[in-house]
């Protein structure tokens, strides 16, 4: 495994493992959100396998588009580009949460 710091936008020569900060998006059609609800994201980023020859994203979409209170953010509601998917030992059947919506 290899561990580097890259700016987005920089093309990965070597397939490498990295963190990649996330972004909220979709919060203006989260049900939750509107009614007094709020985000409550335990992480700011997911470490990923970067593949060799692709561009490091500058950061991961997470959709909480019709989210109710309650319910977890997990893997399948981030948008991973092209040549970018979740760490190994990550679970990849979108069970890994990495926030929840309250309110």
């Amino acid at each position: 495994m290899h561990w580097r710091r890259h700016r987005h936008g920089t093309l990965i020569t070597v397939a490498t493992v990295m963190k990649v900060p996330l972004r909220v998006v979709g919060q203006q059609d989260c049900l939750a959100l509107r009614t007094g609800g709020w985000l409550n994201l335990w992480r700011d980023s997911v470490l990923c396998h970067v593949e060799e020859d692709w561009r490091m994203p500058a950061a991961l979409e997470v959709d909480v588009a019709g989210l109710y209170p309650k319910q977890h953010i997990r893997l399948d509601r981030i948008a991973f580009p092209e040549g970018v998917a979740p760490a190994e030992g990550l679970d990849s059947e979108g069970t890994f949460s990495v926030g929840n919506v309250q309110g």
